[in-house]
């Protein structure tokens, strides 16, 4: 049997400039003479041819049937291979080229029928070299759709309506403050509103105060008319002589000027228009309090008879009936002594002016007008009263009266004089007084037209107070009005600015929405290489919503990185453990040939003992020294058996350590067992028939 030294297995796989090259050498002693690779891992195997006639004999190759195949594991896809990309950067190729030299590992598959008539499955390593490798098995985790990998389906939001740059332009904003932050913004509205609210209430004081002033002001001057009118009543009969009219008078009088001193400082508060309208008539009415207080004055002046009158006239009325009561007693004085007619006519007469001068002074005193007339007769009957009495005193010799004798009628005339002079001088002084009394009683029109005309004036001020309001009250209406402008329009701005700051957010969410599907297309575009097995493509990473996404996606891919590089290494091993388990079973199938060729020479030997048995003696010690041999032959191989069957007791611990790629090499293994067991009893049964023989 021809049995080559060295056998070449080889794989291939070029896939651009960019693939990734492994190639080794391996020999029965399974020694590698070079591995080669670079960073860049992407598996791609491809066509294995196995050359099984190396190993078998002619004999072998008859028997078994013709179920020689090739082993291909075709990785790429047609549609990677033709994918097109949108890139201006190439997207780098991927491939594991090897080239092997190893044992055949084929030849457990191809014994499916033995020279001993039984057969067996095919053997499941064959699925080992279909199966798709541990790169591939990653490359499928990380596919995805056709439509999602082309990225001409990952449309960019560049091209949108709204977008950070026309963000500036397409924001509403406020007028003035708009340059401010919404927080800034709402801080300076809510100020505006409390500012109105304050304006407002200091308006409504200001109003609510006018309007007390306005008030207080009217109340004075209505109390002034008032005062007016009881000045105007209690002056009248003040100049007539009436006590309590005169107290009366002056107590209103300082009641009017006190009243118009608090109505003019309270019609201060008066705005512009109205105060000059009111200052007008304020100097109006200054004039005339100035005439009735000369008005007044005058009166005042006369105190002593207005407050008196009731008294001298009784005073008067009561000297003048005493001096008539003398005047009497003189003239019945002067009939006795026989007086003449003349004398008894003067005396009279004299009694006559004492009722003229009693009458003419009450009516001085008491009269409400202003009767020159009784101040004229006063006088009058003074001057005749004292010129009679001269004339009873010195006598008149042109009227025939005697001077006055003495005795009775000058005793008599003595107390008369004496009476005389005190009534003359209470006469002079209501005579002399009657001028004021006149001069005050002729003031009552004029006060009354004053009063009037101060009355006129006052409805005039009422007036006003109904056009023109207070300056207080005015301006807290206009602060109140202000005060309700800005709050409305700051009402109106604050719900304009929470409407502009509902669609600026509205307008900020499209942009986030828009960047952010723009990072995911972008991050997904990135993820094409990943998807295609390039494990050294990473994600941007960035300060947007990907960012962190994309750091655990670099993350991943690196550890996925570092993983298939564990992965291909442990392939290599394993595959070096594999050709192992190849050599192995061929040196097992090798003692299985020897030992069929030993099982063959011991059936033949069988055969001639069978025909040889008459000459048993002869050939017995022939037969015995071949029997050991053939002895000798099985233990042998029972001894090669099993130190095949401990070898692939190891390769199976050996196996169940790894992935379970390995699973379908541990059948073999098993499988391999089964047939070292079955050689086991075969060599147990030619033991046996070579007792046989040699019994």
């Amino acid at each position: 049997m021809e049995k080559k030294s060295n056998k070449n297995q080889s794989i291939t796989d070029t896939k651009d400039s960019d693939s990734v090259s492994l190639s080794y050498t391996e020999d029965n002693n399974n020694t590698f003479d070079s591995v080669s690779e670079d960073s860049n891992l992407y598996i791609k195997p491809v066509s294995e041819k196995i050359n099984r006639d190396d190993y078998l004999d002619d004999s072998m190759v008859k028997a078994e049937d013709k179920s020689s195949e090739l082993y291909e594991i075709e990785e790429s896809s047609k549609n990677d291979q033709t994918q097109q990309f949108d890139r201006t950067d190439e997207k780098p190729s991927f491939s594991f080229e090897k080239d092997e030299t190893v044992a055949d590992t084929d030849i457990l598959a191809k014994n499916q029928k033995s020279n001993f008539g039984f057969s067996k499955k095919k053997n499941s390593y064959e699925d080992d070299f279909t199966r798709p490798t541990i790169a591939k098995d990653v490359s499928n985790l990380l596919k995805i759709n056709k439509e999602s990998r082309d990225p001409r389906s990952r449309s960019s939001v560049s091209d949108s309506s709204v977008s950070e740059s026309s963000f500036e332009t397409k924001q509403k904003k406020l007028p003035i403050i708009g340059a401010l932050s919404i927080k800034k913004q709402y801080q300076v509205i809510s100020s505006t509103i409390i500012l109105s609210l304050l304006v407002i209430g200091f308006g409504a004081f200001q109003y609510v105060n006018g309007k007390n002033k306005e008030s207080l002001a009217q109340q004075a001057i209505l109390k002034t008319r008032g005062d007016l009118q009881k000045l105007d009543n209690s002056f009248s009969s003040a100049t007539i002589g009436k006590s309590a009219s005169y107290d009366s008078m002056l107590e209103n009088y300082e009641k009017i000027n006190a009243d118009f001193v608090k109505s003019k400082e309270l019609n201060k508060g008066f705005s512009a228009l109205g105060l000059e309208k009111v200052s007008k008539i304020e100097n109006e009415i200054d004039k005339n309090l100035d005439k009735l207080n000369k008005n007044v004055e005058k009166v005042k002046v006369q105190s002593v008879f207005l407050r008196n009158t009731s008294a001298r006239v009784t005073e008067i009325t009561d000297k003048a009936n005493i001096l008539t009561d003398k005047v009497d007693r003189l003239a019945l004085v002067y009939l006795q002594l026989g007086a003449t007619q003349n004398e008894l006519s003067n005396l009279y007469f004299m009694r006559g002016l004492l009722q003229n001068i009693s009458s003419n002074a009450s009516n001085l005193l008491l009269s409400d007008s202003s009767d020159i007339e009784n101040s004229i007769n006063l006088i009058k009957s003074r001057q005749a009263f004292k010129k009679s009495m001269t004339e009873l005193y010195y006598g008149d010799e042109s009227k025939n009266i005697n001077p006055i004798s003495f005795g009775a009628p000058y005793s008599t005339y003595s107390k008369l004089a004496t009476e005389w002079i005190y009534f003359a001088n209470t006469v002079d002084t209501v005579s002399k007084g009657s001028q004021g009394l006149l001069a005050v009683r002729a003031l009552a029109p004029d006060t009354t037209k004053l009063i009037n005309q101060l009355d006129s004036q006052i409805s005039e001020v009422i007036n006003i107070y109904d056009v023109e309001g207070f300056s207080s009250t005015s301006l807290g209406f206009k602060l109140i009005v202000l005060g309700l402008l800005i709050l409305l329009v700051s009402a109106m701005i604050l719900l304009l600015a929470y409407s502009y700051e509902k669609d600026n957010k509205g307008l900020l969410e499209k942009i986030e929405n828009n960047k952010n599907q723009s990072s995911i297309l972008r991050l997904l575009n990135e993820m094409i290489p990943l998807q295609d097995g390039d494990l050294t493509a990473h994600a941007t990473v960035s300060d947007e919503i990907t960012g962190a996404i994309a750091d655990s996606i670099n993350a991943t891919v690196d550890s996925l990185g570092s993983l298939v590089r564990k992965i291909k290494d442990t392939s290599l091993t394993m595959r070096e453990r594999t050709n192992e388990v190849n050599i192995i079973s061929i040196s097992m199938l090798k003692a299985n040939e020897e030992q069929s060729g030993s099982i063959q020479g011991a059936a033949v030997s069988i055969k001639s003992i069978a025909t040889a048995i008459r000459d048993i003696s002869d050939k017995t010690r022939n037969s015995a020294v071949a029997a050991e041999s053939s002895v000798r032959a099985s233990q042998e191989g029972a001894e090669q058996v099993f130190s095949s069957v401990k070898s692939m007791q190891s390769i199976d611990s050996t196996m169940t350590e790894t992935d379970r790629l390995m699973g379908k090499v541990q059948d073999s293994s098993k499988q391999i067992s089964e047939i070292v067991e079955l050689l086991s009893d075969i060599t147990e049964g030619t033991s046996i028939l070579a007792l046989n023989a040699t019994v």
